[in-house]
């Protein structure tokens, strides 16, 4: 558990930092790590994706996240707020 804690601080300090793939790698270390605790390390991977301006991962991880993660209301907000950026 504290390593997953470690490797979300971590990588959203990368993210701050403009270092989107370093911090993206982070993200999927700890849903590889704790896929029982996968939700938030999901939403911080797309919210990487989405910041580096990169769509398509960050539609990819979002489907993903929806799949194992259905009713999560957080990630449904963000993925409206992606599909918006999308334009769609």
């Amino acid at each position: 558990q504290n390593r997953l804690l470690l490797l979300e601080r971590l990588g959203a300090m990368l993210r701050e930092n403009e270092q989107y793939a370093e911090a993206a790698k982070l993200f999927e270390e700890g849903i590889e790590l704790e896929p029982a605790a996968s939700k938030q390390m999901y939403r911080q991977l797309v919210e990487t994706y989405r910041q580096a301006k990169d769509y398509t991962k960050a539609s990819t991880a979002m489907d993903t996240a929806s799949a194992k993660n259905p009713d999560d209301r957080l990630l449904l907000l963000q993925k409206g707020q992606l599909l918006g950026e999308m334009g769609k």
